[in-house]
């Protein structure tokens, strides 16, 4: 029993022991070797921006990254963001220990070089992302909302030309897969990789293209929207509500639109018009075809109206506007400058290719007449 007793004995006493405290470590390797060919930013090749980054990286009990700091610039912003990047995204440490054995947060500090080697094939065209721009949506893609990011191979000959082109990661949708490799073997060019002799040898790029439907771009399907303002309760703020159908129909769940601010300035110019204290309603409607006049909802009084013909190209651009009908007071604002800073939403023709189309914008306003018995029991949120 007495060994038993001894044996345990001096294995507590040598668990109390203390022992050297440890460093973290990279689990696989130098940090250096968490940098691939393909993460060298674009815009850094094309600006031949090289350097080397110091970092202090600040690992976790269980030895992952928990932050990263440029302590050092390499002289590209591009380049030091690009390495705190990669060392939160791949960055594994086996965690430092104290000296009782037990896993602590702890720092380190190190370098990355970034350097463009002769043997890489280097963009003469910039990034390969700005070979693209929003002309070469495909028509059927942005019909179906197709959006995501495409990643390819890209095979460089020894002339610096593209010689193939390989998607790796697909968008998900293979229309926007197949138009960008097309787009890349019809406009990327290339200076060719090197070898040890700096002999041109053919070589391989990475490159990955986002593509994103614009926001800020105006539907080309029929739509309309309208600004109900109430004037029944006599103050200067009436209340107001926004209402949209269509194309502008808000998708499930989002919030609708509210006034829109700029339409504060032209509120004071409405009873000028002659309308009196009513509910007012300022509708515009959106059709891509001929002239189109809406009737107007049974009871409702028409104040004034305008008719605006578009002619817009097929990158969405308006080319033409023409206001073809007015009658009643002129409306506020100026309705071709208004139009004309905004970009429509491309419409394919019938090969399926973007092209030239006309559309008819109405601006109408009118009173609910019949309903101002009732008209100060509609909600809204003040206009100012």
């Amino acid at each position: 029993m007495f060994p038993v007793i001894a044996a345990l004995a001096l294995a507590a006493a040598s668990a109390d022991v203390p022992r050297k405290p440890s460093h973290a470590s990279p689990v696989r390797g130098s940090l250096q070797g968490l940098i691939r060919g393909d993460d060298y930013p674009p815009e850094a090749l094309r600006t031949n921006a090289q350097g080397k980054v110091g970092i202090l990286i600040r690992v976790g009990r269980e030895g992952a990254v928990a932050d990263c700091i440029v302590e050092q610039s390499s002289g590209s912003a591009i380049l030091d963001a690009r390495t705190c990047e990669i060392v939160r995204e791949r960055g594994k440490f086996t965690a430092a220990r104290d000296r009782r054995g037990r896993s602590v947060a702890s720092e380190i500090r190190t370098g990355i070089t970034w350097r463009i080697e002769d043997s890489q094939a280097r963009s003469m065209t910039g990034s390969i992302a700005g070979l693209i721009s929003s002309d070469d949506y495909p028509p059927q893609a942005l019909d179906r909302n197709e959006q995501g990011t495409v990643g390819v191979l890209i095979q460089v000959d020894a002339t610096g030309a593209v010689s193939g082109c390989t998607v790796e990661e697909s968008s998900g949708f293979e229309v926007l897969d197949a138009q960008t490799c097309r787009l890349v073997q019809m406009r990327a060019k290339y200076r060719p990789a090197t070898d040890a002799g700096g002999k041109p040898v053919a070589s391989q790029a990475r490159a990955r293209i986002t593509w994103r439907i614009g926001d800020d771009w105006v539907p080309t399907d029929p739509w309309s929207t309208r600004i109900i303002l109430n004037f029944a309760s006599g103050g200067h703020s009436p209340s107001c509500r926004y209402e949209a159908d269509g194309a502008m129909t808000p998708a499930p769940g989002e919030k609708p639109a509210g006034c829109p601010p700029e339409f504060e300035a032209a509120i004071p110019k409405i009873p000028a018009l002659g309308i009196g204290k009513a509910l007012v309603v300022m509708e515009t409607r959106f059709t891509p075809s001929g002239s189109w006049a809406p009737a107007l909802p049974a009871g409702d009084v028409l104040v004034a109206r305008e008719i605006v013909t578009l002619e817009i190209n097929e990158a969405g651009k308006v080319t033409s506007c023409k206001m073809t009908e007015q009658s009643g007071p002129v409306l506020p604002g100026n309705r071709c400058d208004e139009i004309t800073q905004k970009t429509y939403r491309p419409r394919p023709g019938g090969d399926g290719k973007y092209a030239p189309f006309e559309a008819t914008m109405t601006f109408s306003l009118y009173s609910h007449v019949e309903k101002l018995a009732s008209a100060s029991g509609i909600g809204g949120s003040p206009a100012n």
